[in-house]
This record gives structure tokens, sequence and C-alpha cells, in this order.
């Protein structure tokens, strides 16, 4: 991070968001065998 949040630029913020997302998604497939049926995950 270089900049304060208020200085986000839309391409940084849509990066960013990107990536947290898809790592989340990454987190969940692994998690996925140890989870029970019918839970779900709050993001």
């Amino acid at each position: 991070v270089t900049k304060p949040l208020l200085e986000t630029s839309r391409r940084g913020y849509l990066a960013a968001i990107s990536a947290s997302s898809y790592s989340y998604v990454s987190l969940l497939k692994h998690f996925l065998p140890i989870m029970n049926p019918g839970m779900y995950s709050a993001s």
C-alpha cells in the first residue's frame, strides 16, 4: 500500500478486490472436504 485509502484509483481497487475474492474462493475450496453438509460461509 502506497497511498491513503481515499486516494485509491478505480483500477487499483478492482485489482485488490479481484485478488481478495479469488483468494477467498480458493480457501473455501480447500476447506470444503472438512465442512459439514449444509454449512455456509459468511464473507
